[in-house]
């Protein structure tokens, strides 16, 4: 049977308009933050490392399912952690 439920994600991200998209239930956080940062707000994927999701200013877990986190829709932030590695 098909499941079509979804999640209606918005992520923040500091001097960007939100960035609005459906996600499965079972999608994880981190699949929400790499989509944020490549189609949403085109950063490099390959600095997913540097930034976290944060629901209500804590950092959420990577592997969390978005579904657990009870909301839809659901508001988070995209966060810089640490600044990205320079080459030298």
């Amino acid at each position: 049977m098909h499941d079509d439920r979804e999640i209606h994600v918005v992520v923040t991200y500091i001097g960007h308009e939100p960035w609005k998209h459906p996600f499965r239930p079972t999608d994880t956080v981190h699949a929400v933050k790499v989509d944020a940062m490549t189609k949403g707000f085109d950063l490099e994927g390959s600095a997913a490392d540097n930034y976290v999701l944060q629901l209500n200013g804590a950092d959420l877990p990577e592997t969390t399912e978005i579904v657990s986190l009870g909301k839809n829709p659901l508001s988070v932030d995209l966060v810089l952690k640490k600044e990205p590695q320079k080459g030298k």
